[in-house]
């Protein structure tokens, strides 16, 4: 029974992500590790309840690191990942890094506090943050982005 409860627990507190980072603007993101030197920005909880359920939703003004340091390792940031800042409708501006090729799934679904987004090649309106966020991105910014089929 005593190993069945720690079982238990220990899936419940399941995070999504395999280290956080403070980044500049004073932030807690939340990354996965894809390979020896790149990372991809994600959400930090797997629940049916919120992917930030129980941490803190990034909002204001975001600028998302080109690189990443964590454990004595440097890694670059290459990916916003499929839903990673799903619903945080605190934020108002974020900028990308050239580093970024790669934008997921409903990174900035339903991201409804949009002023502005700023990329490597300048600034988005705020509709193309919403709902159809990756079919407007690869309109236009297409020498940079990639984005993965479902």
């Amino acid at each position: 029974m005593l190993v069945l409860t720690f079982i238990l627990a220990s899936a419940a507190s399941a995070h999504a992500y395999d280290f956080s980072a403070v980044c500049n603007t004073g932030q807690t993101l939340y990354y996965n590790i894809l390979s020896d030197s790149t990372v991809a920005v994600t959400y930090p909880n797997y629940s049916n309840e919120s992917y930030y359920y129980g941490f803190i939703k990034p909002s204001g003004t975001l600028q998302i690191p080109a690189t990443v340091s964590h454990g004595g390792s440097s890694y670059r940031v290459i990916s916003l990942g499929n839903n990673a800042f799903y619903s945080c409708t605190g934020l108002m501006a974020v900028s990308i890094p050239s580093s970024i090729s790669i934008i997921g799934d409903g990174t900035f679904y339903n991201c409804t506090g949009f002023l502005y987004l700023h990329g490597p090649y300048g600034c988005l309106h705020p509709l193309f943050c919403l709902n159809h966020w990756r079919r407007h991105l690869l309109q236009l910014y297409r020498p940079l982005i990639h984005c993965h089929p479902r």
